[in-house]
């Protein structure tokens, strides 16, 4: 066998690795938002303040009074989506969405999110929940950055939430995208494709992430 040949071989062998891991259904209901339309007086402006009834799939927590929670908006908004036509940003300091999923205890779970941040000032400081343990994470306007989590399911119900803790009265709004859970399967690896990945093969591209986790009150 050619050395191109091999090469080639455990491009391939790897590939189907790399790609069974994320194998499994998303278990996520309309997370990239496109399950609903941006309706009501501000329509024209590309923007809904919506709660709890109005946001398929999920619970919005409104912790500032009538008309806020969460914005679902489309780019007639002035701010980019993350793909598709709509986006969600969490409006003030502790409001919220969350959704319970179905989960499998023992089982390996990898969440995934786009963040960003309204354009002005341009950072938002979200807190990323998977059950009992918190993360957080920073978005950075005008770009999307893809994040992501694994976890292990101690429950078969497992609520995962996000949360704007940018401070009372700020107005640095996280925005989210494409927030998917999948079942990742746990595939042993051979020590061969371990070596190509080390020789630099562009399989796949590295995903920005750097959670630190928040202290409890």
């Amino acid at each position: 066998m050619t050395k191109r040949a091999r090469t080639a071989g455990l491009s391939a062998l790897l590939s189907g690795l790399l790609l069974s891991l994320n194998a499994h259904a998303n278990v996520i209901i309309n997370g990239d938002f496109e399950a609903d339309t941006v309706t009501g007086p501000n329509a024209g402006s590309g923007f809904q303040y919506v709660q709890t009834p109005n946001l398929t799939g999920w619970t919005v927590t409104d912790v500032s009074g009538p008309n806020r929670g969460a914005v679902f908006f489309n780019s007639t908004y002035g701010q980019g989506v993350g793909g598709g036509v709509n986006s969600l940003q969490i409006e003030d300091y502790g409001d919220s969405i969350s959704q319970a999923i179905n989960t499998t205890i023992g089982q390996l779970y990898e969440l995934t999110f786009d963040l960003s941040a309204y354009s002005s000032p341009g950072t938002a400081t979200l807190s990323v929940g998977i059950g009992v343990d918190d993360f957080l994470f920073t978005g950075t306007s005008p770009d999307y950055v893809t994040h992501s989590l694994l976890f292990t399911a101690s429950s078969t119900s497992t609520l995962i939430s996000f949360t704007h803790i940018d401070g009372v009265g700020s107005d640095r709004y996280p925005h989210l995208d494409n927030i998917a859970v999948n079942a990742v399967a746990s595939v042993p690896v051979p020590a061969s494709a371990l070596l190509l990945l080390a020789g630099g093969l562009p399989l796949f591209r590295r995903r920005e992430l750097n959670p630190l986790r928040a202290e409890r009150t």
